[in-house]
């Protein structure tokens, strides 16, 4: 009877890459054969068919290929086939394939090799954009509230694996160009413009407003008997990340883009993550001060000002940036050069010390002349405050001496200084320090010609 039941023809219904061969041997052309993913939905229909090694990677080709081979498809602009193919990739390819990914095909039957780097890169490409992070922090939670349930029960066996997958694959996904890659790829794919800025928008406030931060910390917690500690998990490291993608970003970013990325700093200043070491200031009275940094402005100043010395892309950053935060940042700087550089020096440094003339400089070129911050910088010499009280004289030397070719930012100065200290009540009630800063820190010198301006690579830790 078996006998009887023969085939009498093969049809596919989806064209094939590879042709079978009679001389063939059947084992091995099964490995060979994979489906040409000519649209979408081949891609979708692939991976929701358990495909083979060779198949993801023709998918996975297709997703990040040219926009000649995609046509007008793009998995990073949002649409419903997108969506499927990033909940695939999430929910079923991922925990299957990603150790089989990062370790790459082995050679078989004379088909070529493929590495590990291009074939994990291929698998990070397609998944990096807003949607791919959003999809893994949404399956992260799923997860999360998994264990949550089954705390005192069994757990699935492969739930933790599959956290750590997932972790892996977002640490992967934040390289230091993923903010400028992400927001480049929503200004050209997204259209009309209201949508774009309404994505850009939410780009802004998955990056920066601790969303990743804090699911990724929970999903650590799964993981507590593995040694492998993920950065995306630590408020510091992340903090670390985003200053140092604001810094690259915004030296090579387009006045457009500029805004994007200003508002991006500003929004992650807010995460509120300090240095790992916080300054202790001791000052000359019954107190003492500890100043703690926000990690990602210090990250910022010391990748794109003191590392790569590019003092015209931090003034641009400033200037696309709101008054308000042109003023948290200019403090900020002001507050870091104080610590990094000027708490080294002797209360009494001579004018002529070059330190204070490369701060002046710098100073300069982060102020540009520009009349807010010009304005910010006054109203901080000159508040009731004080200007730095506790930090020493010098970063008000470096400030006067960065002000001081504006005659009327000048007499500005003197006349808010001599009003105010001529102020009976401010006499009585303003901190001894404040007041005797002079006689504790030294005298200001008398001319400008103390203080040429010079460029910040003076500046040396």
């Amino acid at each position: 009877m078996d006998g009887l039941l023969t085939p009498v023809s093969t049809t596919y219904t989806k064209p094939r890459i590879q042709e079978i061969s009679a001389e063939t041997p059947a084992s091995a052309t099964l490995s060979k054969i994979s489906v040409l993913i000519e649209r979408p939905e081949d891609a979708l229909q692939a991976l929701k068919s358990e495909p083979d090694y060779q198949t993801l990677i023709s998918v996975l080709t297709y997703l990040c290929g040219s926009a000649a081979a995609r046509g007008t498809f793009s998995i990073s602009n949002p649409s419903p086939e997108a969506a499927q193919i990033t909940q695939v990739l999430i929910t079923e390819i991922a925990p299957n394939y990603w150790p089989l990914v990062k370790e790459g095909a082995a050679s078989q039957e004379g088909t070529r090799a493929y590495k590990k780097a291009s074939d994990a890169a291929l698998f990070l490409t397609s998944l990096r954009s807003l949607a791919g992070i959003n999809a893994i922090l949404v399956r992260l939670r799923a997860l999360i509230q998994e264990a949550k349930v089954d705390q005192e029960g069994p757990r699935r066996p492969d739930l933790e694996l599959n956290v750590k997958i997932l972790l892996e694959i977002l640490c992967g996904l934040l390289g230091r160009n993923a903010p400028k890659v992400m927001h480049g790829e929503i200004c050209a794919l997204v259209q009309p413009a209201s949508k774009t800025r309404l994505l850009a928008q939410e780009f802004i406030s998955v990056l920066a407003g601790g969303r990743i931060i804090s699911v990724a910390a929970e999903a650590q917690r799964l993981c507590q008997d593995s040694e492998t500690q993920y950065w995306i998990s630590d408020g510091q490291a992340y903090s670390r990340w985003l200053g140092q993608s604001i810094a690259y970003w915004a030296s090579e970013a387009s006045e457009e883009d500029l805004k994007t990325c200003a508002e991006l700093f500003s929004r992650s200043m807010g995460l509120g993550y300090s240095s790992t070491h916080p300054v202790q200031v001791a000052i000359p009275v019954r107190v003492s001060l500890t100043v703690f940094l926000d990690m990602v402005a210090t990250q910022l100043f010391e990748t794109l000002v003191f590392e790569k010395g590019d003092v015209a892309a931090f003034a641009n950053l400033l200037h696309a940036a709101r008054s308000l935060d042109q003023r948290k940042t200019l403090l900020a700087l002001l507050k870091y050069m104080t610590t990094k550089f000027f708490d080294k020096l002797d209360p009494r440094t001579p004018p002529d010390d070059p330190i204070i003339p490369a701060a002046a400089g710098l100073i300069d070129g982060v102020v540009r002349k520009d009349p807010t911050r010009v304005s910010h910088l006054i109203s901080w010499l000159t508040s009731s405050s004080g200007a730095g009280v506790g930090d020493g004289i010098a970063v008000r030397r470096a400030v006067l001496a960065a002000l001081s070719s504006d005659k009327e930012a000048m007499a500005t100065i003197l006349e808010k200084s001599m009003t105010q200290y001529g102020d009976e009540l401010y006499i009585r009630h303003a901190p001894i320090l404040q007041q005797e800063g002079k006689y504790i820190h030294g005298p200001l010198p008398d001319n400008r010609a103390d203080y040429p301006i010079s460029p910040c690579p003076g500046l040396t830790s």
